[in-house]
């Protein structure tokens, strides 16, 4: 520990350099270096503020999708399925379509956990030996739970995919063609890989496409069932129609 302040602002010059060092910011950051208790006051207040100013509103929002969505899961029998069976159930993905199915698989536990901000994507940490899988909050399929919110929110999820020009053109060319690999696809629509990679993996994380590998690339093939689900979806939204 530096035995002053300008102790330590000599210091931080000699690593950062002038331009790096604001020497009244660090004069009065030494202040909070030198006083634990200080320094802890000063970032607990500072995370309040922030909840109370930034994050407090729009937790009181979701927080009742999110209750919904994970009460509706837990009504659930899952007793009788593989842990496949249940990936795919709450998240819609097989975990052969992941590059995490050997951690999944060895967890001890799994804890899915709905979000009300992730879309049609899965996020995942490993913590000691659970594995936490968090995914855009939904109701369960053939759940007679109605939640509007919920509802609402899964399909501007899925129509949100649909809304640009060039992804409906990579649907209606694989409808027309059947399976194609990526390189096919960039070669008809002249666009770059990487902009081929995005648009596909957007719309595979809809549910639009169905990925597999093939011959050291990918492949992709139409989900008819899920876009006939999601114009039912927004027909029983809209107009009462199952």
């Amino acid at each position: 520990m530096r035995s002053s302040a300008k102790d330590y602002v000599e210091f931080l010059r000699s690593r950062f350099g002038d331009e790096l060092t604001d020497e009244e910011v660090e004069t009065r950051a030494y202040q909070y270096v030198i006083d634990p208790a200080a320094l802890k006051q000063l970032i607990t207040g500072h995370i309040r503020w922030f909840w109370k100013n930034y994050l407090q509103a729009e937790w009181n929002r979701v927080r009742p999708m999110l209750e919904a969505s994970a009460r509706a899961f837990n009504q659930i029998d899952v007793s009788d399925m593989s842990r496949d069976e249940i990936v795919q159930f709450v998240t819609g993905k097989e975990i052969s379509e992941t590059k995490w199915g050997d951690q999944l698989l060895n967890a001890k536990e799994l804890i899915f956990i709905p979000n009300a901000h992730i879309g049609p994507y899965i996020r995942t940490a490993k913590v000691q030996d659970n594995f936490y899988i968090y995914f855009g909050a939904h109701l369960p399929e053939g759940s007679e739970i109605r939640v509007p919110e919920l509802d609402r929110a899964e399909i501007v999820s899925r129509i949100s995919a649909l809304a640009d020009d060039t992804r409906l053109q990579i649907l209606q060319l694989i409808a027309e063609r059947g399976e194609m690999r990526s390189q096919e696809i960039m070669e008809v629509i002249n666009l770059s890989q990487p902009s081929v990679s995005r648009y596909l993996s957007q719309l595979t994380a809809a549910g639009f496409l169905q990925e597999r590998r093939a011959n050291g690339g990918k492949a992709y093939i139409l989900n008819t069932d899920r876009i006939e689900k999601t114009l039912k979806a927004v027909s029983a939204f809209l107009l009462g129609r199952s």
